[in-house]
């Protein structure tokens, strides 16, 4: 079996440079924010790991 897909190059130089795709969310916080934290679920041992 043979498929074809056209591909722009515009996408073809993204998935040189970045790899794969990916779902990125993007956080942009608003002028009166001080500070963002984001933390990840509980672990086994039960401590939690902030990013």
């Amino acid at each position: 079996m043979v498929s074809c897909k056209t591909v722009s190059v515009k996408e073809r130089l993204l998935k040189k440079l970045f790899g794969e795709t990916r779902k990125v969310m993007v956080i942009v916080p608003g002028d009166m924010v001080d500070s963002i934290t984001i933390c990840e679920p509980q672990g086994k041992g039960g401590e939690k790991n902030a990013t």
